[in-house]
């Protein structure tokens, strides 16, 4: 493979020429329009996925959003953490966003996805 060099963009484009799931963090920034479209057209003729957090790419099928409302199992004297609430939103192109609040709790060593509030499909999208 040929060397993308320091940019992060340009490495995704790269790896999206040879592994079927790309993680590409964004380290908060955004990607212009013309760079986002150049790599997502790369990643459907490629058949890759392109997973893209902590940043702003436009243009894309589906934005998941979760942030971390609560912990779970944490009493007055310490104790583990049993699991976390948080606050989702899913917007997929052409529809209004659906929020939820969601437990996510260890379970037998697996982990349970509930919904408390809001939008139960929320779960199904995010899954």
């Amino acid at each position: 493979m040929p060397d993308p060099g320091p940019d992060p963009i340009a490495v995704a484009a790269v790896l999206v020429d040879g592994i079927d799931l790309v993680v590409l963090s964004l380290a908060g920034t955004d990607v212009p329009p013309s760079r986002a479209r150049a790599v997502t057209a790369r990643a459907r003729r490629t058949g890759a996925v392109l997973v893209v957090t902590d940043g702003h790419w436009p243009t894309v099928d589906l934005h998941l959003d979760a942030r971390v409302a609560g912990y779970r199992g944490l009493g007055a004297a310490g104790g583990r953490i049993t699991g976390i609430d948080l606050t989702v939103e899913v917007r997929a192109r052409g529809q209004q966003p659906r929020r939820a609040d969601v437990a996510v709790t260890g379970q037998s060593g697996g982990v349970a996805w509930d919904a408390m509030h809001g939008d139960p499909s929320v779960l199904r999208a995010a899954l």
